[in-house]
């Protein structure tokens, strides 16, 4: 009976995982008008390499993300089996990088799967379900968590393994804030490693390369121009505090929306974790402080009250808002939680990887958001651009999920 019913759980769970990535590709469909009818049309009359070329020289230097899309967005059933399987990608990467040695597969992947749906729903909606969108971002994302797992495990890794991840970074590393993601982790991968091969600074070196190709792409500056008369034409004359203001206000009006429930997930583990300790010292207390404050706001703006908006303003800055002080106080309160979680989080997890994993990915969270101060996109890119931040919040999610994990089975 007990062999049974270990035989059936699994491929129940799996099942359960294969019907509903099956109906979330039966809601997929491209959006007409905008980008993803553009790259449909795009190859009339033109060379596929004529056409990279030309978009390298005067728009983008996502080379190898736009040959993938312009040669198969035509083809439906690609893109409506790369999305979901995508997903499932990311979760069994999260599993490998985080919770292999703890939980079992039919559980932990399904329960990664459950973990994507969290992300705030417009921002999948921009990233991942709109077809442009998800070879963008969410596709550069899953190559390049599946990458960091062979990275991770170089020394166990099969040589064909290697070469597939050494190639999929032409993906994730050709996308500018997956690009910085990765370089980012493999490095603190080399690091924390024990064991360093030859083949991990290959890895980290390929990463620098093809970044460096992504962002020294002539296009870019082309595009920066165009982007300045068309999206934001007072931004040349901004300096580099008003510049960096506007990522500020991104990542601000992004952790006071009421839909963004990962956040305050953290914000909650996070007070759990710290109060469950003893001696703790008046910093520690302050920074619990400010992260319950934040989670009343949060509270507030679901129940619409107005006071929340002295910690839970949801306006971006305009004309009024610049003037008035219920913005001022939610960037406080905002940083203040921000701070407070990277601190208490890396004080009280205690295993050390994952306390420093957990710190890592909330700082790079922020930057990805904050390098966005730096183009006249900041706000014409809509709800995208915070898809690498949502994906950073995952993995502290998961470095949460793994010290409550470990936290139990030592008792």
């Amino acid at each position: 009976m007990n062999a049974s019913r270990k035989t059936a759980l699994p491929i129940l769970f799996y099942l359960l995982t294969m019907i509903f990535l099956y109906a979330l590709s039966r809601t997929l469909h491209p959006v007409p008008g905008g980008d993803d009818e553009m790259f449909s049309n795009i190859l009339k009359n033109k060379k596929l390499l004529t056409l990279i070329y030309e978009r390298y020289l005067g728009w983008s230097g996502r080379i190898t993300i736009e040959m993938l899309l312009i040669k198969t967005i035509n083809i439906k059933i690609f893109w409506k089996a790369a999305i979901p399987l995508s997903i499932l990608l990311l979760a069994y990467s999260a599993w490998k990088l985080f919770f292999f040695d703890i939980v079992r597969p039919y559980i932990a992947i399904p329960t990664g799967i459950m973990f994507f749906m969290l992300i705030t729903p417009s921002v999948n909606a921009d990233a991942a379900w709109w077809i442009t969108g998800f070879y963008n971002y969410l596709l550069p994302v899953s190559c390049g968590a599946w990458s960091l797992v062979v990275l991770k495990n170089s020394a166990t890794s099969h040589l064909s393994s290697k070469i597939i991840a050494l190639m999929l970074l032409s993906i994730s590393c050709f996308s500018e804030q997956v690009a910085v993601l990765m370089i980012t982790a493999a490095i603190c991968i080399y690091f924390t490693k024990q064991n360093r091969k030859k083949y991990d600074v290959v890895f980290i070196s390929l990463c620098l390369i093809l970044t460096g190709i992504l962002l020294t792409a002539p296009g870019n500056a082309q595009r920066y121009a165009f982007e300045i008369k068309n999206s934001l034409p007072e931004f040349s004359s901004f300096n580099i505090i008003d510049k960096l203001m506007l990522g500020l206000d991104r990542l601000n009006h992004h952790l006071n929306d009421p839909e963004n429930i990962i956040v305050n997930i953290l914000l909650l583990l996070t007070t759990a974790i710290a109060i469950r300790q003893k001696n703790l010292s008046s910093t520690d207390l302050v920074g619990i402080a400010f992260l319950i404050i934040k989670l009343c706001g949060f509270l507030l703006c679901r129940a619409n009250l107005s006071m929340s908006e002295f910690i839970y303003n949801q306006h971006y800055f305009n004309a009024t808002s610049w003037f008035g002080y219920k913005i001022y106080t939610s960037f406080f309160f905002t940083l203040a939680s921000v701070f407070s979680l990277i601190l208490l989080s890396y004080k009280f997890i205690d295993d050390n990887k994952t306390a420093i994993v957990s710190v890592v990915s909330l700082l790079a969270g922020c930057a990805t958001v904050m390098m966005m101060s730096f183009s006249p996109t900041v706000y014409a890119s809509a709800q995208r651009i915070l898809f690498a931040y949502e994906i950073c919040s995952l993995v502290a999610l998961c470095a949460y999920v793994r010290h409550f994990l470990l936290s139990k089975s030592r008792k």
